[in-house]
């Protein structure tokens, strides 16, 4: 492993600051106006759990609750945690040393890709993806290369020849960045492909792993499960991110933890050291206790885990429903649907609308204009060479109340008028 260079956090030069396109704005603005419902930014409108609301209010009047905590985490936390995801890595966690609190996992990301690579350095990531990954790679000065998922077989499958091909042709890829279930489109990969990978970067060792589980407890059906790096020879190579915020529905509560050996960890330990230092206790105390209530039975579910992922699935089914009945949508046959996390990419190759350029913006705005629900272009979401997938898909939230999927459903059924 390259040794790390701390001189690269005094360059400011040729920092990557990408300005918004006006599709975005004009987006952002429709979703602000009144009875417009926004399916596209990602905030859930479901309750926080009720466990976690009483749990802070009790922790907020504990004395001295409010003064610097230990800057990794507090204690009684971080050995919750490496006690709950010991069989998550298949190995006995170490609280003190492997793993790390931080404020949500955008900030989780930012810290390890900072603390991962140098510049010029190369980023390997799937796409269709958050954008978040590409543009703090080019923060950091680093370059990207995105490989594309392919929509087959009812699945996104991994492109491994592509993969094989861009770690063979270039030995400056010194990270790969992947995220199961992948945002926006739900995909979980399974043990199979996991396995493919690790055999795959086998064979290149100056590549580590930024693994983002945020959303590992979002997944719809109880019989698939979210499977992480497990192998031995890439514990020293992975770090991955887990989100109280996803899990919770909360996106506010800036709630995550990164876990992984110290060779890897400690680099994202010095960013997080020098930029947040440490988290709020009270939160910290009320996660403590509500990972274990969140387990237990919770609205006469099993856990709110169960809870929450039903209320998912049955607004993607709905969702999916109500497009397909409408007039514009109703050709488009979904072969793919999400899996997981809070949104699904709904295929709109064979919509009736006019095959223009950028058709899944005008698509979007249309739908924000007259319906006034607001979808996001898919193609905000995959990289600019990728002409086989751009224009095809609109992004749709499915984190949202069983009421407001109601009203989005009653909207699509009415008469079209976004041509």
């Amino acid at each position: 492993m390259r040794p790390f260079s701390i001189a690269r956090f005094f360059s400011s030069r040729f920092k990557a600051f990408p300005s918004k396109s006006h599709v975005t704005e004009l987006l952002l603005n429709i979703s602000k106006q009144p009875n417009s419902i926004d399916l596209y930014h990602g905030i859930p409108n479901l309750p926080i759990p009720s466990f976690f609301q009483s749990i802070l209010s009790e922790k907020l009047s504990v004395p001295l609750s409010h003064q610097y905590v230990r800057s990794y985490g507090n204690l009684n936390l971080v050995t919750k945690i490496a006690q709950i995801y010991s069989p998550f890595f298949k190995r006995t966690i170490d609280p003190l040393n492997e793993v790390l609190m931080v404020p949500g996992s955008s900030s989780a990301i930012f810290a390890a890709i900072q603390g991962l690579i140098n510049p010029n350095d190369y980023a390997i990531i799937f796409e269709p993806n958050e954008r978040i990954y590409r543009e703090t790679v080019m923060f950091h000065q680093g370059k990207c290369v995105e490989i594309s998922l392919i929509p087959e077989a009812q699945e996104w499958a991994i492109n491994y020849i592509a993969l094989e091909e861009t770690l063979r042709k270039n030995s400056e890829v010194k990270l790969l960045i992947i995220s199961s279930p992948q945002s926006p489109i739900g995909k979980v990969f399974s043990q199979k492909e996991i396995d493919m990978l690790q055999y795959i970067l086998k064979k290149h060792p100056q590549v580590n792993i930024l693994f983002d589980a945020s959303f590992e407890k979002i997944v719809f059906d109880p019989e698939i499960k979210t499977v992480g790096i497990q192998n031995e020879e890439f514990w020293k190579r992975c770090v991955t991110v887990f989100s109280a915020d996803k899990a919770f529905c909360s996106t506010g509560l800036n709630l995550a933890w990164v876990i992984g050996h110290p060779d890897v960890l400690n680099r994202v330990k010095y960013v997080h050291n020098i930029s947040t230092f440490c988290m709020y206790n009270p939160m910290q105390m009320a996660l403590d206790e509500a990972l274990t209530l969140a387990e237990e039975k919770y609205q006469s579910e099993p856990s709110y885990y169960t809870y929450i992922n039903k209320i998912m699935k049955k607004n993607m089914e709905k969702i999916t429903e109500a497009m397909n009945k409408n007039e514009i949508f109703k050709t488009c046959k979904q072969d793919i649907l999400s899996k997981g996390g809070y949104s699904m990419f709904f295929d709109i190759s064979k919509a009736k609308f006019a095959n223009i350029a950028d058709r899944d913006k005008m698509i979007s705005m249309g739908m924000g204009v007259d319906k006034k629900v607001v979808m996001g272009p898919g193609s905000f979401y995959i990289g600019e060479n990728n002409k086989v997938l751009k224009g095809k898909f609109l992004k749709i939230d499915l984190c949202r109340s069983e009421e407001e999927v109601q009203d989005v459903c009653g909207r699509l059924g009415r008469k079209e008028n976004i041509l």
